[in-house]
């Protein structure tokens, strides 16, 4: 997940643009700029196991990536509105994948309209080899059940060394869990800002 300075101004949503589904920690009351950008809300968590941080990150990324980045001409000039699904405990122990699963599924179930569900979720663990986990076979399930694209991240992998282009090292950044997902589209970088493969 790309951390989003504040500052960029969002402008009101264009009429027409299409909605996307932001499974995270929610959108919090202090995003004023992201208020017209969110079309509902559906709310399994709370404060204090919520600090709606990541979630408005996320959910202002998909508003308004190409604001918040500057303008940058690989990103779309428009975004897309947002269902915020406040489904994610923003604590250090994080949630039980059980529960992440009977939510998502409440709240993809509730919202039919809403075909792209970003995820920007995964364990700090790279997948097993050998096997699905359980939350990639239910986000299959849900995919097909639905008929809905799940956005998953790859991972999160903050162990140096980072990863050059090619590398020759061996390194333990896999795609982590659910990114292992068949029915998923997961999004992962190869290179940082500011590397020397950076592009």
């Amino acid at each position: 997940a790309i951390a989003v300075a504040a500052g960029p101004h969002l402008d009101p949503p264009l009429a027409g643009l299409p909605t996307v589904g932001v499974f995270d920690t929610g959108t919090g009351p202090a995003a004023v700029d992201l208020a017209p950008w969110l079309v509902g809300r559906t709310t399994f968590v709370l404060p204090p196991d919520t600090d709606h941080e990541h979630g408005t990150h996320v959910a202002s990324l998909v508003a308004g990536a190409h604001r918040m980045n500057g303008g940058h001409l690989d990103l779309p000039p428009v975004g897309a509105l947002v269902y915020d699904a406040c489904g994610l405990e923003s604590g250090p122990n994080g949630s039980f994948v059980s529960d992440l699963i009977t939510r998502l599924e409440e709240a993809v179930r509730g919202k039919p309209d809403v075909r792209v569900w970003n995820l920007s979720l995964g364990s700090p663990h790279g997948c097993d080899e050998q096997t699905f986990s359980e939350f990639a076979q239910a986000l299959d399930q849900l995919s097909d059940q639905f008929n809905v694209l799940f956005v998953v991240a790859a991972g999160n992998y903050v162990v140096e060394p980072r990863r050059t282009w090619p590398s020759l090292a061996t390194l333990q950044d896999q795609v982590s869990c659910p990114g292992e997902s068949v029915r998923a589209l997961t999004v992962g970088s190869v290179c940082h800002a500011g590397a020397i493969d950076a592009l």
